[in-house]
Formats: C-alpha cells, structure tokens, sequence
C-alpha cells in the first residue's frame, strides 16, 4: 500500500486552509524547515500522523532547539536527507535517493548525478509563481511526486 507524505517549507508563521487540509490527509509530514514560530510547528506536530522536521535560518528560540539542521530518514525503501539550505548540505552522504530542502522558496524537482533533489517552495511567501507544497507517494523504492498550490 502505497505511503502518502506532504513535503512543505518554509511557512514563516502562517499556513492556509488548503495545506491544513492536506497535513490532515497525509500519512507522513516533512518540513524542510522555517516555521519561523512555535504555533505553526505545534500546528503541523498536532496534524501530522509521523512528522520529519529540521530547523531553518528563522527557527529560532527554544522550541527550535530540539529540530536538528538536517535529517536522514527512510521510507519504505527510499533514502531521505532533510535539510532547510542546500548550499548548507555539503557532502551528501551515501546511499542517498532523495534530498529534500527549502530555504529559496521556489519548488523544484531535478535530479543530480543519481540523486533526486526536491524543493516544495514555500506555503506562505511566495518568490516564483506563488506558493506550493508538494504530495509525494512513496511504494517501495519508487516515489511519485506532484506539486499542489496553496
């Protein structure tokens, strides 16, 4: 049975309607970092049935202390690495599949010498063509993933 996860970042205090309803529908939550406040991390915790978050450059105080800077994680048979800013990454470890990330608030979707990078945007400020998230179904070792707007 294929997994359903919503990716997202970069929310910055505020989340509409739209993604809320998708936090509620999804089976794993990943946050790519800056909530920028403890109430939207206590909302999208409070929604999420399995919640995989890192700490970004406007995460600050003591609620943010606990999320780590990056994150290696696996679904189903699919290797994650979290982070909020890519250009913090450095070297990627092995056996990587996917590097999720934030932090430009554009969404994007490339791959790079084998390895999938994915960018949902952001939910809240828009730089681009508007806020995004994405839905990401993971079967196995395959994963499909769409970008959805705010």
């Amino acid at each position: 049975m294929p997994l359903k996860a919503m990716i997202l970042s970069d929310s910055h205090g505020s989340l509409g309607s739209k993604a809320v309803r998708s936090l509620m529908n999804s089976d794993i939550v990943i946050f790519a970092g800056d909530f920028a406040d403890s109430g939207t991390y206590d909302l999208i915790s409070a929604y999420s049935n399995k919640l995989y978050a890192v700490r970004g450059n406007c995460d600050c105080g003591l609620w943010a202390e606990k999320l780590p800077r990056s994150l290696i994680f696996r679904i189903e048979d699919v290797t994650f690495y979290l982070i909020h800013n890519r250009d913090e990454a450095g070297y990627i470890p092995e056996g990587i599949d996917v590097v999720i990330h934030g932090h430009t608030h554009v969404h994007s979707d490339r791959t790079f010498n084998g390895i999938r990078f994915l960018n949902p945007g952001s939910v809240s400020r828009p730089r681009g063509d508007g806020t995004h998230y994405m839905i990401m179904t993971v079967e196995g070792d395959r994963i499909s993933v769409e970008v959805e707007n705010c």
